[in-house]
């Protein structure tokens, strides 16, 4: 059939880089296990320093993948998805979140 080609089914797995054989996977979940706990932290208990943690590291990660993105166009998506991140940790309501007294 002529609307089959062969292969096409694997060409986004093949451009997918999951890293040398899940090696990582230890340090992907300490660094998820940190951003829930820093997430955890500015919502429950409205904490200002995990706030500027969280806004720090989205930073240094938009910043760094930003500067790889002049030759690898994944990069840029990953620098977009991090500074997004950031944005709604700037805003005025979860400012006044944060700088509320707990109840």
């Amino acid at each position: 059939m002529g609307l089959y080609v062969r292969g096409t089914g694997a060409r986004p797995l093949s451009r997918t880089d999951y890293g040398p054989g899940g090696e990582d996977q230890g340090r992907m979940g300490f660094w998820f296990v940190v951003g829930v706990v820093l997430l955890w932290f500015v919502y429950k208990r409205r904490s200002a320093g995990a706030r500027r943690v969280v806004i720090f590291l989205a930073l240094v990660g938009a910043a760094i993948f930003g500067t790889d993105a002049v030759s690898n166009s994944s990069s840029v998506l990953l620098a977009l998805a991090y500074v997004g991140q950031a944005i709604p940790l700037m805003f005025a309501p979860v400012r006044r979140h944060v700088a509320a007294e707990r109840d």
